[in-house]
């Protein structure tokens, strides 16, 4: 989870403080419900006035005590996030009791806002969070608020994957400059290791979040075989998944060349080399090397798309579902038929061509 914003002194409430919201006031959406996506009056709009509860979730304790037991159940991170998602709705007008309009107000002002669906996923997160701590019904489940939060998570993964599928094969290029760099003797040490970070989450098809937890303990080199242990990776819908990838060792290789120079750097075994704080210095070394024709808006998403892409043309599509841990046809939205495969004698080809090695 990221780093949640701090609160402010102008939050309405903890999330965890008791209170009881009084009368509903939500009725049952009829049948135009899809269409009614406007800002209603409501009790979602306004500041909320509810009531501290002497018979609430835990009757007979005091409500000091109360708090105290129900902060206690969540860890602090877990709290300071839903706190801030909190304050983030409060600021788009929409507060506590959360309701079916809440729902409804908050993906209206989304999608007026453009704002990214991973907001909308913390906001919810925290709107049930905080009904649920108070026996109140959850906003989310009725089969049509259902259809509209997937609705717009659809509409938004369009758009990313718009996005990424323009930038995708200006990456081909990028690559092999910056394997150049990272293999080269006059390129700094701090650059070298971020080329290197590049390198390795294009052909090893990374997310950003899994080459961020990287350590060097994570990564193995022996006479015939690479072996790198990836954490906080997603199968299916099963998130902080491991998974390994192999291939065999050579010293024809460049990313053995340069898993070979990173573990002789004596980093910390068990700190991330490319801690999510390097994001910035990491994409502005991509960008750097980005062909001038290409557009500039390239992202480290774009790194994932891309690896398999290249990988496609060198194997199977069964390995690279295998090699990029896709259990299903999801695949097919990140694999991109403008790529072209790379000139033989580039750094990106010899690398790809030993790594699959065999593959059709």
């Amino acid at each position: 989870m990221a780093n949640p914003a701090r609160v402010s002194e102008g939050t309405d409430r903890p999330l965890c403080s008791v209170r009881h919201p009084g009368p509903s006031t939500t009725s049952r959406p009829g049948p135009g419900f899809p269409q009614q996506l406007v800002p209603v009056a409501s009790t979602s709009r306004g500041p909320s006035t509810p009531h501290l509860a002497s018979d609430g979730l835990f009757p007979g304790l005091p409500d000091e005590e109360l708090n105290s037991l129900l902060s206690a159940s969540l860890a602090d991170s877990t709290r300071k996030a839903y706190s801030a998602s909190l304050e983030r709705l409060a600021r788009l007008g929409i507060r506590p009791p959360f309701t079916q309009e809440s729902v409804n107000d908050l993906l209206l002002q989304a999608r007026q806002q453009q704002l990214p669906f991973s907001m909308v996923t913390q906001c919810r997160a925290a709107m049930t969070k905080y009904n649920s701590l108070r026996d109140l019904s959850n906003p989310f489940e009725n089969p049509l608020t259902s259809g509209l939060v997937t609705g717009f998570k659809n509409l938004a993964r369009k758009e990313t994957t718009a996005t990424c599928r323009t930038a995708a094969p200006a990456l081909a290029y990028a690559m092999d400059t910056i394997a150049t760099s990272a293999l080269s003797t006059s390129t700094s040490v701090e650059e070298t290791r971020q080329a290197i970070g590049l390198f390795l989450a294009f052909v090893g098809s990374l997310r950003p979040k899994t080459l961020f937890n990287v350590t060097p303990e994570h990564i193995t080199v022996s006479n015939n075989q690479v072996q790198i242990t990836l954490a906080h990776e997603k199968t299916g819908n099963r998130m902080d998944q491991l998974r390994t990838l192999r291939f065999a060792a050579s010293a024809s290789n460049p990313l053995c060349q340069m898993l070979d120079w990173l573990l002789g750097q004596q980093l910390p075994a068990n700190l991330p080399i490319w801690p999510a704080t390097s994001k910035p210095q990491l994409l502005d070394l991509l960008r750097r090397h980005h062909h001038p024709d290409d557009r500039t808006d390239i992202a480290l998403n774009s790194l994932r798309p891309g690896g398999a892409s290249c990988a496609r043309l060198f194997t199977s599509l069964d390995q690279v579902k295998q090699w990029g841990n896709w259990t299903s046809s999801a695949v097919d939205r990140y694999l991109r038929s403008t790529y072209t495969r790379p000139a033989t004698g580039t750094i990106l080809h010899q690398t790809m061509s030993q790594i699959f090695a065999g593959g059709t």
